[in-house]
């Protein structure tokens, strides 16, 4: 069963937050870093900015945001809809998700969760309080681990009718950390998936 994640970045983590961001860029094929003039000038002028490196925010859908990079030598944009999220009582830990449309039209799931995560435990998925099956980590870079999730009919229509995701990882056997991830916006954000 496919499943999905996402997340919201804290400003007392956003430094590690910032790393997993970037290995989420690099998932999308995104090369180079807006400097930080470029960031605090669109800041000022109110614009959105994304956390990944080379990426571009073009919309903002309640929690969710539309962000596109366009990779060294490619004619074509890649878009995702993406959230960060850190646990509220726990700042080191925080998972980075996007979900992209692959040229074929499937929609994957991404979540980059820190290092640490015990991989002999998936990663967990529950909409509004409803279990939802489980999805393994299969690789981990510098920075963080990857759970990918081929997102189908019925797992889009739990997210599109749902208030709340819960993603849970593990640190060990016994400790289980529950990361709530908001859908508010999510359906629009979908929506502009091309």
């Amino acid at each position: 069963m496919p499943l999905m994640l996402k997340c919201d970045i804290k400003a007392d983590s956003t430094r590690r937050l910032l790393l997993v961001a970037a290995v989420l860029a690099l998932s999308m094929a995104a090369l180079g870093e807006p400097g930080q003039a470029q960031q605090a000038s669109a800041k000022a002028a109110g614009q959105l900015v994304s956390p990944r490196p080379g990426s571009t925010v073009k919309a903002q859908f309640g929690d969710w945001k539309h962000e596109c990079s366009k990779p060294p030598g490619s004619k074509n944009e890649l878009c995702a809809i993406t959230q960060d999220v850190s646990d509220e009582s726990n700042a080191d830990i925080g998972v980075s998700v996007h979900i992209q449309r692959l040229p074929g039209g499937e929609h994957i799931l991404r979540v980059i969760a820190p290092l640490g995560v015990l991989l002999t435990h998936n990663l967990a998925v529950k909409v509004d309080g409803d279990y939802l099956g489980e999805a393994p980590f299969l690789r981990c870079y510098v920075l963080g681990c990857q759970a990918q999730i081929e997102i189908d009919d019925k797992f889009r229509s739990r997210l599109k009718a749902g208030k709340s995701m819960l993603l849970v990882i593990h640190r060990t056997t016994e400790q289980g950390v529950g990361i709530p991830i908001s859908l508010t916006g999510f359906n629009q954000a979908f929506a502009a998936l091309k």
